[in-house]
């Protein structure tokens, strides 16, 4: 999956997508830290939100959680 252009610069918090990703949440499991090791990547990836139905399809406006991880794995 390669993202639109016009979605670069900004990856979305992974317990909101409303929010972009920001060291200083709150949360712990809303963010991936540089060092974080990758079992604790792989556990925030798995418990990220996600929209309500089963489709997947990029659609930063109807389906911003699925959207983002999208844009995520894209850059892995």
């Amino acid at each position: 999956y390669i993202p639109p252009r016009s979605s670069g610069g900004r990856i979305m918090s992974l317990t909101d997508p409303e929010e972009k990703m920001s060291k200083s949440a709150s949360n712990p499991k809303s963010f991936i830290a540089l060092l974080d090791p990758p079992e604790v990547i792989k556990k925030k990836i798995m418990s990220a939100v996600t929209d309500s139905d089963s489709v997947i399809r990029y659609d930063e406006e109807n389906k911003p959680a699925v959207s983002n991880l999208m844009v995520i794995y894209s850059l892995s």
